[in-house]
């Protein structure tokens, strides 16, 4: 089966450290403010927090962004050491992770692809691939160009294009 497209499928590196390095920051800051909190505050004038409930908010977006530090830093982890990720079509089937924490790719027949749309939310593009089996997503951000997005969207629409039944 030769391959016809191959794509490394992973988060921007850059994106990444950048938030491992911002979350931990954050954390720490909303921390100190838990700690020394002595005021109450108020988001947006509509809603109005004494110094118990501005504390209670403090610790909540403190405990947060510590969680998504750890999701963070896991994810550069597994950029650095797991095994690498990549979307690949040949020339009768697509191999492409369920979603970036798989560890294996799944594979679609090129002969069940039943159709193939873009979706746009906030700038950000999905390819949606339905199939006999279900349907599969494949996020742009993860490809390593919106060029590389777009040719796989092509050959995709194509082969879903002569799957449909003649009218």
């Amino acid at each position: 089966m030769p391959t016809i497209l191959k794509y490394d499928y992973k988060p921007s590196a850059k994106i990444t450290l950048l938030l491992c390095i911002l979350c931990p920051a954050l954390a720490a800051f909303m921390f100190h403010l838990a700690l020394t909190n002595k005021r109450g505050a108020v988001i947006e004038h509509a809603i109005h927090l004494g110094p118990a409930g501005a504390t209670a908010l403090y610790w909540f977006v403190a405990a947060l962004m510590a969680f998504l530090s750890v999701l963070f830093v896991a994810m550069l982890l597994k950029m650095r050491f797991g095994a690498p990720l990549a979307v690949e079509l040949t020339d009768q089937f697509l191999y492409a992770p369920k979603n970036f924490f798989a560890h294996a790719p799944v594979s679609i027949p090129l002969n069940e692809i039943t159709s193939v749309d873009v979706q746009e939310v906030n700038r950000h593009f999905y390819l949606n691939i339905r199939h006999i089996g279900g349907k599969l997503t494949i996020t742009s951000s993860l490809l390593p160009s919106r060029a590389a997005f777009d040719e796989l969207t092509q050959h995709l629409a194509a082969v879903a294009a002569k799957n449909r039944p003649q009218e």
